[in-house]
């Protein structure tokens, strides 16, 4: 991805939540069962909500943000495998990945929200 180029920031900003409503339809209608493409949709939209939320916080923060967003990474996993580890009582790779998944799907659409709304209100009130 070209550096500082602000069009293709808000490209994949914008794309994010559409790729999410396309899969889900899609599983939807090859599923014919809403958590299982809730599920499909989120494990294959996690790594663009990722990559959207880091574009974010490069447009809000200035700068490049990607050791934070990895750092943030790396805490999921590790609760990840410390709630599989409580549960279970052992670590299994496909269920800590599913986990992982979930986990970071939910942490980061939060964040984009905040993210997002904070930009834009960014960008009326130019501060």
């Amino acid at each position: 991805m070209p550096e500082n180029d602000p069009s293709v920031s808000w490209l994949l900003i914008i794309i994010t939540p559409i790729i999410f409503v396309v899969l889900y339809m899609w599983f939807l209608k090859w599923t014919a069962s809403k958590g299982k493409a809730l599920r499909g949709a989120v494990y294959i939209s996690t790594p663009f909500l990722v990559f959207a939320v880091r574009e974010l916080m490069n447009l809000l923060l200035g700068g490049n943000n990607t050791g934070w967003v990895i750092v943030a990474l790396l805490v999921l996993v590790g609760i990840s495998l410390y709630i599989q580890y409580r549960t279970a009582g052992e670590m299994k790779l496909r269920k800590t990945l599913t986990s992982f998944l979930r986990l970071t799907f939910f942490v980061f659409v939060i964040l984009y929200i905040m993210l997002l709304l904070s930009t834009v209100t960014a960008g009326v009130l130019n501060v």
